[in-house]
């Protein structure tokens, strides 16, 4: 989680699958990194970092805990557990209590036996608590044995390798008649562990809004293009009036758009952030296709695509902010303290006539001539003709078929 964007990418994820607590183990994350700079909107985050554990690493390890921020959740510290990279909290859920633990077990760790001891007796204790419903473990355990606990409170969700062909993550529950499924799936952001999802039988609510949106992806761009270059506009020539010529060409313009860039629809939802447009959502809707299909390479090439657009829309959000030097430049230019910055020049009717001239690929095209205003005395305006009178500028002969040989080369 300490490097740059890796909450964001993760944030995708937990707010597609809906995704009420997220448990993570090897954060990474060390006691000089704010909350802050992990920090997912509609979420809080509970971390435990590397420090008093008995292992002998300094760097990597630690475990973190996001909660949505409408759950009530209590951190808690049972005796001995400061030895272990491990994570306690409670949950309550209308009337009930339930408590979640993460943990990390290092490889090569010499202190297996005693975590698993610890985590038995501290099961053993919650349960002996009336209040206490269900008890939950999840985490990176390594080559853990965990036998001890299978064989008495514990029952395994899931059972599959998570890295590779070896399972190291594990989910383990003294309730498992609360989950529906536990699948694993590959996340946006960049791991070699498959995450597990637990669905539960009871789902906190959400609010879903439809969204329909153009899909404008390179190769959708490249096939308008295509057809545009392809196309006749000769049929445009029939009409003499040129309003109905400009509504024909745009029609055709329009029909053609959506063929090649056609309309998708998505859900999002009031848990969806800012920066998750309709177009990541969607690529996020496939990407889990690809999964279900078992199309690990497809599902790759979307999870990079889904990075770049993250970061792309991070970016323009950020773009409307002003920095302090945009400030003060903007400043300068108002109060002319800036002598250096060129003056707007206003274009003219023959800067208009040379630019579309230069771009112009039509062969037969005719540059545009300036009509001589030479005889022709002004009109005589009434008063209230003269409040909305609009200045009258130059125009030219066959600037309708420049536009027309432009966009149709476009």
């Amino acid at each position: 989680l300490k490097k740059p964007l890796c909450s964001t990418f993760l944030s995708s994820d937990l707010y597609l699958n809906s995704i009420d607590l997220a448990f993570i183990s090897e954060t990474w994350l060390t006691p000089d990194i704010p909350d802050s700079f992990i920090k997912i909107n509609g979420y809080c985050p509970l971390r435990r970092d590397r420090g008093a554990t008995n292992s002998d690493k300094k760097s990597g390890g630690g475990v973190c805990l996001y909660y949505k921020s409408c759950m009530h959740v209590m951190e808690f510290s049972p005796e001995g557990c400061e030895k272990f990279e491990i994570l306690w909290a409670k949950v309550r859920y209308h009337s009930k209590l339930f408590v979640y633990a993460v943990a990390y077990f290092p490889p090569g760790a010499n202190y297996g036996a005693e975590l698993v001891n610890h985590l038995h007796d501290v099961t053993i204790s919650l349960l002996s608590d009336n209040d206490v419903f269900s008890v939950t473990l999840c985490g990176d355990l390594n080559s853990l044995d965990i036998s001890l606990l299978l064989s008495t409170e514990y029952n395994e969700l899931f059972t599959g390798p998570t890295r590779r062909a070896a399972q190291l993550d594990r989910v383990l529950t003294t309730s498992d008649h609360l989950y529906d499924s536990a699948v694993t799936t590959k996340l946006t952001l960049q791991t070699d562990h498959l995450a597990i999802i637990c669905a539960p039988k009871i789902c906190l609510p959400q609010t879903n809004l439809k969204s329909v949106f153009v899909n404008q992806r390179m190769r959708f761009k490249e096939l308008f293009n295509k057809s545009m270059d392809e196309t006749n506009f000769q049929f445009i020539e029939r009409f003499t009036d040129p309003t109905q010529a400009m509504g024909a060409f745009l029609d055709y313009i329009t029909d053609v758009y959506h063929f090649c860039c056609p309309l998708r629809t998505v859900v999002l939802t009031d848990r969806d952030p800012s920066y998750i447009t309709p177009l990541i959502k969607y690529q996020m809707k496939q990407k889990y296709t690809a999964l279900r299909k078992k199309n690990i390479q497809k599902a790759d090439k979307y999870s990079e695509s889904i990075r770049v657009l993250i970061a792309e829309s991070l970016r323009s959000n950020r773009g409307s902010k002003m920095g302090s030097r945009l400030w003060w430049k903007t400043i300068k230019i108002h109060t002319k303290d800036d002598q250096t910055i060129d003056q707007f020049q206003p274009l003219t009717a023959n800067d208009i006539n040379a630019y579309f001239s230069s771009i112009c690929t039509n062969t037969s095209y005719v540059e545009p001539v300036l009509c001589s205003t030479t005889g022709i005395e002004p009109p005589v305006l009434s008063p209230v003709e003269k409040m909305y009178a609009v200045v009258p500028q130059p125009h030219f002969e066959g600037l309708a078929s420049c536009t027309v040989a432009y966009l149709a080369e476009v």
